[in-house]
């Protein structure tokens, strides 16, 4: 039989608000947990873990919990390209890592002003949707006219002198 085998074969829970924990052996002795429940969606979740200390049903307040974490980590990865460096050196590659996390930082501290900003004019409970600020563009703006605020900014403080 398979891994992945052996993991589908883990019973889906019976009831809606149920969690199944079930150990399975993948290979060589090596012990995983298998847990199974359903999201409000009606999708049936699998979570696969080494953790044996914790009660079944914290994994599913665990699951939710998980996803602002993934979230962050998919801006940083695919929207920022912390993933794809462009240099060779040690000391570029550091550059453009810390570059991407300020990059991120500050798209998430603008959402949050913007986001607060169309809930008090857009968001009033009449639309059939929550809107919220598209990342795509704000990354993308952030991207193409930070630059020119930091020398823009550079030049003015030269000027000063």
């Amino acid at each position: 039989m398979g891994r992945h085998l052996e993991i589908d074969a883990v019973p889906l829970p019976s009831e809606e608000h149920e969690v199944t924990d079930q150990v399975v052996i993948l290979y060589e002795g090596m012990r995983v947990r298998v847990l199974r429940f359903s999201l409000p969606s009606g999708v049936t979740e699998t979570l696969i873990t080494n953790d044996f200390s914790l009660d079944k049903t914290a994994f599913k307040a665990l699951y939710f919990l998980r996803w602002p974490v993934e979230e962050g980590y998919k801006l940083i990865k695919e929207k920022v390209g912390l993933t794809n460096f462009n240099g060779f050196s040690e000391n570029s590659i550091q550059q453009e890592f810390w570059i991407s996390v300020l990059l991120a930082n500050l798209a998430m501290l603008i959402k949050t002003e913007t986001d607060g900003i169309i809930d008090e004019t857009v968001n009033t409970g009449q639309n059939r949707h929550r809107y919220q600020t598209n990342m795509n563009e704000l990354i993308g703006c952030i991207s193409r006219y930070f630059p020119e605020y930091m020398e823009a900014d550079t030049c003015t403080e030269q000027r000063k002198w």
